[in-house]
């Protein structure tokens, strides 16, 4: 693959960014619906939604979105009574539900699919996975697919809807760090180890055909920190430097290499929808952007 190049250097304050990118610029799908900005849920936000919603000494220990960026959700915790909630955050409403336990995955119909207590996946379908300290997992928006990795079994790739069947065993050299599903395929990014040249940050394309099969294993992001979302109907990513003292946020475009910067790191990045995004950020005034490089 082609090594990304700068197209464009700009700053922005992020407490105040909005970044509107169009589904023209991807091809392919033309719902106009689904024009997407890259929105930081910073401290100001948070703070703002919980007193919106009646909350007072609580704090935010997670933030996840919909499979579509339509709807976000706050797992809430209450410093004095330790009680666990959820805001579901949209773009006319904010509804509050109580929560069985720690960082709830949901539905694109609200509904929890998996929560975590006592070291447990807890799943919708009566299923539970032990884990330890040392393993990792994560889900895809909308909570269809995660994956697992222990050091007994490496690092699988499965549904929710019956999480004990391993769809893939994922090569022994890539640790992911997390998983998005599109139309017709699933991308996992993390660190693929090299003994020669240390780790760096990869991504994996997977066909959603039966079985799962890896159609790509190259996409080369050495040049990035991590990945912190892709969009939802596109091949734009939003990635983060290595930098350890003014970490940047980039826009990637996957296919092209190409990519531009888009401001000092944010504190919580997603791709989400136009109205949403305009409803977080409460008035700012946002900057559109039709393409990478104009």
């Amino acid at each position: 693959m082609k090594k990304a190049f700068l197209l464009g250097v700009w700053f922005l304050p992020l407490t105040a960014l909005i970044i509107f990118i169009g589904t023209t610029f991807v091809g392919g799908n033309t719902n106009s619906t689904l024009f997407q900005g890259v929105i930081d849920i910073d401290s100001k936000v948070k703070n703002r939604l919980l007193t919106e919603a009646g909350f007072s000494g609580s704090y935010v220990p997670s933030i996840t979105r919909n499979s579509m960026g339509t709807k976000i959700y706050l797992e809430v915790v209450n410093l004095t009574n330790k009680e666990m909630s959820v805001l579901i955050v949209s773009t006319n409403k904010i509804e509050k539900k109580s929560l069985p336990g720690m960082s709830p995955i949901f539905d694109d119909q609200d509904q929890i699919i998996c929560f975590i207590t006592n070291q447990t996946l807890c799943f919708s379908n009566g299923s539970k996975i032990k884990f330890t300290v040392y393993d990792r997992f994560g889900f895809s928006p909308g909570g269809k697919f995660f994956f697992f990795c222990d050091s007994t079994n490496g690092t699988t790739v499965s549904r929710t809807e019956d999480p004990l069947k391993s769809l893939l065993i994922l090569p022994p050299n890539f640790l992911p760090q997390s998983i998005f599903e599109q139309t017709n395929q699933i991308i996992l990014f993390g660190r693929k180890e090299n003994r020669e040249k240390g780790g760096s940050i990869y991504g994996i394309v997977l066909s959603k055909g039966t079985p799962l099969s890896i159609v790509n294993q190259e996409i080369d992001l050495s040049l990035a920190g991590g990945v912190i979302d892709l969009a939802v109907s596109s091949d734009l990513l939003l990635v983060e430097s290595k930098s350890d003292l003014f970490p940047v946020w980039f826009l990637v475009d996957i296919k092209t290499a190409k990519r531009e910067r888009i401001g000092f790191a944010g504190e919580k990045g997603f791709f989400l929808a136009n109205e949403l995004g305009d409803r977080l950020k409460n008035g700012i005034r946002p900057t559109r952007v039709n393409s990478l490089g104009h």
